[in-house]
């Protein structure tokens, strides 16, 4: 089944601890706003 990840998740990393298939991890990197970096593959699809 698959799934969205929307733009609020995008920003405080709140669906982290949700994920089914553990692919969104928590990152902070320099000069970024974002609070969470997608990574892997998900249902034949890059998140990245």
């Amino acid at each position: 089944m698959p799934h969205l990840i929307t733009r609020p998740c995008c920003n405080d990393a709140s669906c982290v601890s949700v994920c089914p298939v553990n692919c969104i991890h928590p990152k902070d990197l320099p000069g970024s706003s974002s609070a969470t970096d997608f990574v892997g593959w998900y249902n034949g699809h890059l998140t990245a």
